[in-house]
């Protein structure tokens, strides 16, 4: 008879799990919703231009449709230049990996940040592989160099740092 109690006791308490589970993952999934909108409302200059220029890939660079790398960093991102560009032409931060942000500290005045960023640190960000630069040199060695040389002559890319 106990035991009886005990199992449907355990069913109980796993279903009550179940739909506090459910519950929780609505609200987070509500709250993600409502992100995103403040994010495409906040750089809808930039999401305009992007419509306006089109996809000729008809596929995004990376799994967040809000990660784009900056020239040179990632050869994925480096197929939609003109994305690229209108970062720039926007005052855009590029997205770019945790051990540039660490190592070089590269801070622009008067660009607003990566939006993929504003939503989250960039260590969840690049949790998911699919959302890391990929480079065939930096495969072969000198990681930190890459996309780093032009800064010096105005280039913009990868522009976040914190000081």
């Amino acid at each position: 008879m106990n035991r009886r109690i005990d199992e449907a006791a355990l069913e109980i308490t796993l279903v009550i799990e179940d739909v506090i589970d459910r519950a929780q993952r609505e609200d987070r999934y509500a709250a993600m919703q409502r992100e995103r909108e403040i994010i495409e409302s906040a750089y809808a200059d930039y999401f305009e231009e992007i419509k306006r220029i089109g996809n000729h890939l008809d596929t995004i660079p990376h799994c967040d449709d809000l990660i784009l790398h900056g020239p040179g960093v990632c050869d994925y991102c480096d197929k939609y230049p003109a994305w690229q560009e209108a970062r720039r032409k926007f005052r855009i931060e590029y997205s770019f990996t945790q051990a540039r942000i660490a190592n070089h500290r590269i801070r622009r005045t008067g660009y607003r940040p990566c939006p993929a960023s504003v939503l989250r640190p960039i260590e969840k960000i690049e949790r998911w592989g699919g959302n890391v630069p990929y480079n065939a040199e930096a495969e072969a060695g000198d990681v930190f160099s890459l996309g780093l040389a032009g800064l010096a002559d105005g280039d913009h890319s990868d522009r976040r740092g914190n000081g």
